[in-house]
Protein backbone atom coordinates (compact mmCIF):
# COMPACT_ATOMS: atom_id res chain seq x y z
CA UNK A 1 0.00 0.00 0.00
CA UNK A 2 1.11 3.09 -0.68
CA UNK A 3 1.03 6.16 0.94
CA UNK A 4 -0.10 9.49 -1.05
CA UNK A 5 2.99 11.98 0.62
CA UNK A 6 1.23 14.92 -0.86
CA UNK A 7 -2.05 14.63 0.39
CA UNK A 8 -1.01 14.33 3.69
CA UNK A 9 1.22 16.52 3.79
CA UNK A 10 -0.77 19.25 2.68
CA UNK A 11 -3.75 17.93 4.59
CA UNK A 12 -1.27 18.33 7.64
CA UNK A 13 0.42 22.00 6.80
CA UNK A 14 -3.52 22.87 6.27
CA UNK A 15 -4.29 21.53 9.93
CA UNK A 16 -1.21 23.77 11.32
CA UNK A 17 -2.25 26.51 9.78
CA UNK A 18 -5.34 26.96 11.28
CA UNK A 19 -4.47 25.93 14.42
CA UNK A 20 -1.68 29.17 14.11
CA UNK A 21 -4.93 31.03 13.06
CA UNK A 22 -6.17 29.91 16.56
CA UNK A 23 -3.36 30.72 18.35
CA UNK A 24 -3.74 34.23 16.85
CA UNK A 25 -7.36 34.47 18.31
CA UNK A 26 -6.14 33.14 21.86
CA UNK A 27 -3.28 35.83 21.82
CA UNK A 28 -5.89 38.68 21.54
CA UNK A 29 -7.88 36.56 24.30
CA UNK A 30 -5.15 36.81 26.72
CA UNK A 31 -5.03 40.67 26.60
CA UNK A 32 -8.50 40.99 27.92
CA UNK A 33 -9.03 42.68 31.54
CA UNK A 34 -11.98 39.61 32.30
CA UNK A 35 -10.03 37.13 34.43
CA UNK A 36 -12.35 34.48 33.00
CA UNK A 37 -11.51 35.20 29.79
CA UNK A 38 -7.74 35.37 30.31
CA UNK A 39 -7.84 31.52 32.05
CA UNK A 40 -9.94 30.15 29.28
CA UNK A 41 -7.42 31.70 26.81
CA UNK A 42 -4.31 30.07 28.51
CA UNK A 43 -5.96 26.77 28.48
CA UNK A 44 -6.97 27.02 25.45
CA UNK A 45 -3.34 28.13 24.58
CA UNK A 46 -1.79 25.18 26.23
CA UNK A 47 -3.87 22.53 24.02
CA UNK A 48 -2.59 24.25 20.48
CA UNK A 49 0.63 24.54 21.41
CA UNK A 50 -0.11 20.71 22.31
CA UNK A 51 -1.96 20.50 18.80
CA UNK A 52 0.47 22.18 16.73
CA UNK A 53 4.05 20.62 18.16
CA UNK A 54 1.95 17.50 17.50
CA UNK A 55 1.23 18.45 13.60
CA UNK A 56 4.62 19.47 13.10
CA UNK A 57 6.18 16.22 14.31
CA UNK A 58 3.65 14.68 11.99
CA UNK A 59 5.21 16.78 8.92
CA UNK A 60 8.55 15.63 10.19
CA UNK A 61 7.39 12.02 10.00
CA UNK A 62 6.32 12.14 6.05
CA UNK A 63 9.12 14.23 5.22
CA UNK A 64 11.49 11.66 6.72
CA UNK A 65 9.39 8.59 5.27
CA UNK A 66 9.23 10.03 2.09
CA UNK A 67 12.51 10.76 1.61
CA UNK A 68 13.77 7.01 3.10
CA UNK A 69 11.72 5.76 0.00
CA UNK A 70 12.22 7.94 -2.53
CA UNK A 71 14.47 10.52 -4.45
CA UNK A 72 13.93 13.52 -5.91
CA UNK A 73 12.72 13.24 -9.51
CA UNK A 74 14.01 16.94 -10.73
CA UNK A 75 10.34 17.46 -12.17
CA UNK A 76 10.18 21.71 -13.07
CA UNK A 77 7.36 23.04 -11.42
CA UNK A 78 6.28 27.15 -12.11
CA UNK A 79 6.31 27.98 -8.26
CA UNK A 80 8.18 26.23 -5.38
CA UNK A 81 6.59 24.58 -2.45
CA UNK A 82 8.15 26.82 0.21
CA UNK A 83 6.17 29.59 -2.17
CA UNK A 84 2.79 27.37 -2.22
CA UNK A 85 3.06 27.19 1.34
CA UNK A 86 3.77 30.87 1.95
CA UNK A 87 0.36 31.42 -0.29
CA UNK A 88 -1.42 29.60 1.64
CA UNK A 89 -0.57 30.93 5.04
CA UNK A 90 -1.40 34.15 3.32
CA UNK A 91 -4.42 33.20 2.06
CA UNK A 92 -5.66 31.59 5.49
CA UNK A 93 -5.04 34.20 7.48
CA UNK A 94 -6.24 37.12 4.96
CA UNK A 95 -10.09 34.62 5.22
CA UNK A 96 -9.78 34.57 9.17
CA UNK A 97 -9.23 38.23 9.42
CA UNK A 98 -12.03 39.20 6.73
CA UNK A 99 -14.32 36.39 8.29
CA UNK A 100 -13.42 38.02 11.65
CA UNK A 101 -14.78 41.19 11.09
CA UNK A 102 -17.56 40.06 9.81
CA UNK A 103 -18.25 37.49 12.51
CA UNK A 104 -18.26 34.24 10.55
CA UNK A 105 -16.56 31.33 10.50
CA UNK A 106 -13.81 30.74 8.35
CA UNK A 107 -14.60 27.96 5.23
CA UNK A 108 -12.43 26.74 3.12
CA UNK A 109 -12.08 29.08 -0.12
CA UNK A 110 -11.19 28.32 -3.64
CA UNK A 111 -8.00 29.78 -3.84
CA UNK A 112 -7.00 27.83 -0.38
CA UNK A 113 -8.65 24.43 -2.22
CA UNK A 114 -6.29 25.31 -5.72
CA UNK A 115 -3.18 25.97 -3.62
CA UNK A 116 -3.63 23.11 -1.53
CA UNK A 117 -4.35 20.90 -4.45
CA UNK A 118 -0.98 22.34 -6.00
CA UNK A 119 0.91 21.67 -3.04
CA UNK A 120 -0.22 18.04 -2.96
CA UNK A 121 0.82 17.58 -6.90
CA UNK A 122 4.06 18.99 -5.99
CA UNK A 123 4.75 17.06 -2.94
CA UNK A 124 3.81 13.71 -5.19
CA UNK A 125 5.84 14.52 -7.63
CA UNK A 126 8.73 15.09 -5.63
CA UNK A 127 7.98 11.72 -3.93
CA UNK A 128 7.44 9.43 -6.72
CA UNK A 129 9.62 7.08 -6.92
CA UNK A 130 12.37 6.81 -10.16
CA UNK A 131 11.58 3.39 -11.97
Amino acid sequence: MSIDFGLDLAQIIDELYKTHIELWDVVDMKKSDDDKVVALAARNNNRLVKQRSDQVEKIDEIVLQAISQHRYGGKEMGETIGELIEQLGFEKIRIHEMNREAGIEDSPTIKGNELKEKLQIAFNEIFQAEQ
